[in-house]
């Protein structure tokens, strides 16, 4: 029961804050002058999402390895001088060059940032069991979203991505003043050694983070690329309607984060499995429902379903293959087969761009293939994180046989589409 009852309060937590992780943009939508503009916006959101595995430097694996498996306490004020330093530097930015922070790709590099330091204090709080703390902290780019957007629409103030960008740039001010500069204790005794050390682990962390990116959460940008930011924004419309279920895998994520790094992989892979399963199950009942539930009471819904029916289901499964594939990544970290993981990324990815360019010289390129591609790419790179960890013995049977059931059924949908 105790379990029972940590599990729903953390759902309900979850239901409150991730869902303006979904919400939030939604909100911006209704506010901004025209799906171009929303497309922007989203164009900068996920070229940010993309950024955060650079600034990030793998920090919350690196944490949890460093401080939690071999108890190396004394190496905390990096992980707190990483963020103070990188705020800085764009502060310093913003205050030398007028005008920058209404630059996309400047407000990417500042939501990249924010996105690595929200990982990094939530992986923090998740260690000590304040699971609840971490999904505020968890949030808070969100949370200013959400708080810009409710403005924005009783007209407090007008909607542009300088003060998007600057609001954001504040909170990892106030982060940077409030909490890193307090966990600085004993930084003098920090030597080289243990820098080197701690960035040397995070290295491989780094260079996967933007590669996994590009491959499962980029879609927008491929879009933008062969086709238009209206297409861009009106993917994210259904992908934001199609991504509720994150908010459960968010929830599996937390209570699983000890575990993932000490327990018994048997014991993982009844865990994924029941994940893998349950959250699809749960993903067809929303591609049912949510027609039902929004059709003739959301203006955008009720315009745009009928014609793009095949792209509401293509993002579930796309939301179905990304959850799946990211649970096996901190199992790739806590084998340190990371090398092997970054050779995979760069073949898929590789595969990925060329199938997108072939089908975009051949004149067969939409807005579905390119969606549907990524879909199936995302597809078979769990597949080949299941290929690294059989070579070393290590063998998720179960999950594998989920996995496998929901990729069968993805490619019976182009029988029936």
């Amino acid at each position: 029961m105790p379990l029972i009852k940590r599990i729903v309060s953390l759902i309900f937590v979850m239901g409150l804050l991730k869902s303006l992780v979904y919400i939030a943009p939604l909100g911006i939508n209704e506010v901004v002058d025209s799906i171009k503009d929303f497309g922007t916006f989203e164009y900068a959101l996920n070229l940010g999402q993309t950024l955060m595995g650079l600034f990030s430097m793998g920090f919350a694996g690196t944490y949890a390895y460093f401080i939690l498996k071999l108890g190396k306490v004394n190496l905390k004020p990096i992980f707190h001088f990483h963020f103070i330093l990188l705020t800085s530097l764009l502060v310093l930015t913003a205050l030398l060059i007028p005008g920058v922070l209404g630059n996309i790709y400047f407000g990417a590099i500042v939501l990249g940032v924010a996105f690595g330091d929200q990982i990094l204090l939530s992986g923090v709080v998740k260690l000590s069991g304040k699971n609840k703390t971490s999904v505020f902290l968890d949030t808070g780019v969100y949370i200013i979203m959400t708080l810009i957007a409710v403005g924005a629409y009783f007209d407090l103030f007008n909607f542009s991505l300088k003060l998007w960008f600057s609001s954001v740039l504040l909170l990892l001010v106030l982060t940077s003043v409030f909490y890193h500069f307090k966990n600085l204790d004993n930084w003098q005794k920090i030597n080289k050694e243990d820098v080197y050390e701690v960035y040397k682990y995070g290295g491989l962390i780094v260079i996967a983070g933007p590669l996994l990116v590009l491959i499962t959460s980029n879609t927008r940008l491929y879009i933008e690329y062969f086709s238009t930011f209206e297409n861009v924004g009106l993917y994210s419309f259904f992908f934001r309607l199609t991504s509720m279920v994150l908010i459960f895998y968010r929830v599996f994520g937390i209570l699983l984060f000890r575990k993932i790094f000490v327990d018994d992989h048997i014991i993982l892979d009844k865990y994924y499995s029941l994940i893998i399963a349950g959250l699809f199950i749960f993903n067809l009942f929303l591609f049912f429902g949510l027609p039902y539930l929004l059709m003739g009471r959301y203006e955008q819904f009720t315009e745009t379903y009928e014609s793009n029916r095949f792209l509401f289901l293509l993002c579930f499964f796309q939301v179905s293959f990304w959850i799946n594939s990211s649970l096996f990544e901190p199992i790739l970290q806590r084998e340190n087969k990371m090398k092997f993981f970054i050779f995979l990324l760069l073949v898929f990815l590789f595969l990925m761009l060329v199938s997108l360019f072939l089908l975009d010289f051949s004149n067969l390129i939409t807005l579905e293939s390119i969606v549907w591609l990524n879909a199936f790419i995302i597809f078979l790179l769990f597949m080949g994180q299941h290929w690294i960890l059989w070579n070393n013995k290590i063998i998720y049977k179960k999950s594998l046989i989920a996995h496998s059931i929901i990729g069968i059924t993805f490619l019976s949908t182009l029988f029936y589409f």
